[in-house]
């Protein structure tokens, strides 16, 4: 039975994947009427390679990686409601809403 040595050599990380979910509760300030989008990024902070082992014909390691979840959140709020006696013309309903559109940054 010959030897397996494992021997180092450039290679694309990601041939397997995994995901983990984070939940957080992002409190918005005023309360957002309508969320417009949001910009998501991730940033590897530190990666490495250990626990190589050879196994039936090849070798197995373990990939660790660290890194920050980046998230801005544009929203619009309502911050008043003007009641209209009559409905804006061309409308059968009208309803005004009032407030400013804002952003909220997070950083995980």
């Amino acid at each position: 039975m010959a030897h397996l040595k494992c021997v180092k050599v450039p290679v694309v990380l990601g041939l397997g994947a995994t995901q983990h979910l984070i939940c957080t509760e992002i409190p918005l300030r005023p309360p957002a009427f309508e969320v417009k989008d949001t910009e998501k990024r991730v940033e590897i902070t530190q990666c490495s390679v250990g626990g190589v082992v050879s196994t039936n014909e090849k070798c197995v390691a373990k990939v660790i990686i660290d890194a920050v979840l980046k998230k801005n959140i544009n929203f619009k709020t309502a911050q008043k409601e003007v009641d209209e006696q009559e409905p804006l013309q061309g409308a059968l309903e009208s309803r005004i809403i009032c407030g400013d559109l804002r952003h909220c940054f997070v950083k995980q």
